[in-house]
């Protein structure tokens, strides 16, 4: 049986008094410290590059990921004396 898909791990905050991850799905982002259940995993570790993640089919480290940026549009040229400055 294949349970939900796992959260994307949208961030991760490291300060001198807290680690968090931040993980992101369908529903929403969810802040998670070091011993939080992520699925059908436990956050065993938080580092600024990586959080470790173990469950029953071992340990897994995620790095953040993000999402596309949307596609910036180019603007239209403008006509200067019947020419186009995309054109020079």
């Amino acid at each position: 049986m294949i349970g939900p898909p796992m959260p994307r791990l949208a961030g991760i905050i490291v300060t001198q008094g807290a680690r968090v991850a931040l993980f992101a799905d369908a529903t929403g982002t969810r802040v998670a410290a070091e011993g939080s259940p992520v699925g059908s995993y436990v956050v065993t570790s938080i580092a600024s590059g990586g959080v470790e993640l173990a469950g029953a089919a071992g340990s897994i480290v995620l790095r953040p990921g993000f999402d596309a940026p949307p596609t910036a549009r180019r603007p239209a040229a403008r006509e200067i004396d019947g020419d186009t400055e995309s054109n020079k």
